[in-house]
């Protein structure tokens, strides 16, 4: 599950991700840099490699909400 780190104002400035989930976009990015150099990355790639993982942000708010309440 992803958890978001809030400001005072509520303003998400930083996600955790689990260490399994965070093992995986690194290693698509080893594949990736290894196909090409990374003066070729663009962000496109990386909505890409979200998008592939099948996350569900509302869900992972939700649960985060649940949790603090």
């Amino acid at each position: 599950m992803v958890k978001y780190v809030q400001n005072t104002n509520g303003k998400i400035e930083a996600a955790i991700v689990p260490i399994d989930l965070w093992k995986l976009i690194q290693q698509h990015f080893k594949e990736l840099n290894t196909k090409k150099s990374a003066f070729e990355f663009s962000p496109t790639d990386f909505e890409q490699t979200m998008a592939s993982l099948d996350l569900d942000i509302e869900e992972a708010l939700d649960n985060i909400e649940k949790e603090w309440k």
